[in-house]
């Protein structure tokens, strides 16, 4: 199931990060025709195919979709083809490596890693990601030592706090567990739910960035 799962992740993010890169103008048009032509197994049908669709972003859409597909056949027809040695612990390789298409999707990778993500819109984007879940990471897992140390006589912020946190991350009552790996580990798991929306308004809000309105 591993392989799979793994196999599924990188086909997603492969091509749905080039074809984000197209839609913000970081790739062009033709880089990404022809990133991705080679991974729908049939490029002179798709070809053929893509002249009766006239917007380009249409086009890549299409060939996104065409992609994705193919490589899934392809990954899905390698797993049965090596289930055994899979089940038995002796295949080494990623499916992606032992594909038909697996030239083309490190053509993808190489691509990805040296034009899409150091681009700067992306580079940004993720200098922006440390700082909220740094800071959210830091406002709450301050706020359960302090109550756990110190309980009622906690500082007025950590006793405001910690209605933010949902009870079942929090603990039963909102007390804060006894140990100090299991208190961290419920609040890295109260953080890595959030959405992206949700923790960024979050952060600005206790930063004061973005006050509460109503």
């Amino acid at each position: 199931l591993a392989y799979l799962v793994e196999a599924a992740d990188d086909i997603c993010y492969r091509i749905i990060d080039v074809e984000d890169a197209f839609r913000l103008q970081q790739l062009g048009f033709d880089e990404v025709r022809d990133l991705l032509l080679p991974l729908t197994g049939e490029p002179d049908r798709a070809q053929r195919k893509m002249r009766h669709i006239t917007r380009s972003k249409e086009k890549i859409e299409y060939l996104r979709a065409k992609a994705i597909g193919a490589i899934i056949d392809q990954v899905h027809q390698c797993f049965m083809d090596n289930e055994a040695a899979i089940l038995a612990g002796g295949f080494a390789a990623e499916l992606l490596d032992a594909i038909p298409a697996a030239e083309a999707m490190r053509a993808l990778k190489a691509c990805g890693e040296t034009q899409v993500y150091v681009s700067k819109p992306v580079v940004e984007v993720e200098a922006a990601g440390f700082e909220v879940l740094g800071g959210l990471l830091e406002a709450f897992v301050t706020t359960v030592n302090d109550l756990a140390a110190r309980g009622p006589a906690a500082s007025p912020k950590s006793r405001m706090l910690i209605h933010l946190i949902p009870e079942s991350f929090a603990g039963p009552g909102r007390n804060p567990d006894p140990d100090l790996y299991r208190r961290v580990l419920a609040i890295t798991d109260f953080v890595s739910g959030m959405t992206d929306s949700y923790a960024v308004a979050l952060f600005k809000k206790l930063t004061g960035i973005s006050l509460p309105t109503g």
